[in-house]
């Protein structure tokens, strides 16, 4: 072998025994965010004690509390991604949380949340009474802090009634949680918690309204 040969071969073994302990620090595979919003768990069933003739104590289930009235409701005329790069939410520990293809259907998903708080949402055909209202989204961020990981949204929302006041203002979810394993299901948790509180506060404005 001629001492090119020698010296190549020297420096491709040099390549392959740097390159070896990268093979197990690959980067983490990205995570997807869920198109279908899911609201905060119901709490617990509930129980009411009571006592037999014998003094033993019993547990009775509390049937859970009937779903909301709607009180409001909103004819939405247009859902917005506002945001600089749509396509992502953040990264956490390194790994890449990116956004729902079908931006649309997870804004309606996440919209559509209201109901929960009494506030009806028509897409397509307005009802009689309905606010006319337009939703964007204006951040949504999560990230890792130490052994926390961190989500935020904004959505900003415009809704107007005649001979009242309009609503037009951010409004602001966020959540803060140990970060366990950097897992799918507690980063869409994370995710979905921070919206919910979004959406606390829009349902808060838009009854004030439906009210006035």
């Amino acid at each position: 072998m001629t001492l090119r040969g020698v010296v190549a071969g020297r420096a491709a073994a040099v390549a392959a025994a740097l390159l070896l302990p990268l093979a197990g620090c690959a980067a983490p595979l990205p995570v997807t965010a869920s198109p279908t919003f899911t609201d905060r768990a119901p709490p617990p069933p509930q129980f009411s004690q009571t006592s037999s003739l014998s003094d033993t104590t019993h547990r009775k289930a509390v049937a859970p509390a009937p779903p909301p009235v709607l009180t409001c409701r909103i004819h939405v005329v247009a859902l917005i991604d506002g945001r600089r790069a749509p396509d992502t939410l953040g990264i956490i520990t390194g790994r890449a949380v990116k956004s729902p293809p079908d931006t649309q259907g997870w804004l309606r998903s996440v919209v559509g949340g209201l109901e929960a708080r009494g506030v009806g949402v028509d897409f397509d055909a307005a009802q009689p009474g309905d606010l006319e209202t337009t939703v964007s989204l204006q951040t949504a961020w999560v990230t890792a802090v130490t052994t926390n990981m961190t989500a935020n949204v904004v959505l900003h929302m415009k809704a107007e009634k005649p001979g009242a006041p309009p609503i037009d203002r951010d409004f602001r979810g966020g959540l803060s949680n140990i970060n366990w394993a950097s897992g799918d299901r507690e980063i869409q948790t994370l995710v979905n918690k921070a919206f919910a509180g979004a959406l606390d506060g829009m349902a808060k404005d838009l009854h004030a309204l439906c009210g006035s």
